[in-house]
């Protein structure tokens, strides 16, 4: 019982990390670029996100996907011009 108590402790910390990292990319400037897609992309796997959709090139865009721990999803997208 005790080592279900001590992960879902450990599950919770993770996701309140999780969370406060997402918000501070989301606060970012909106006008980005390839590489800084990429960049999220790295970070969003570093703590913890789930990739449901490679980084990959859309019509004249860049763009991947990835949900939070509560399933969330969300989309970062480059697009010139934007």
């Amino acid at each position: 019982m005790k080592k279900k108590l001590v992960l879902r402790d450990r599950l919770k910390k993770v996701e309140r990390i999780f969370k406060k990292n997402i918000v501070r990319l989301f606060k970012k400037r909106s006008n980005v670029s390839r590489e800084e897609v990429d960049l999220w992309y790295d970070k969003v796997k570093e703590i913890g996100g789930t990739i449901f959709s490679e980084p990959e090139n859309f019509q004249e865009g860049y763009t991947f996907g990835f949900a939070d721990p509560d399933g969330h999803k969300f989309n970062f997208l480059y697009w010139p011009g934007m």
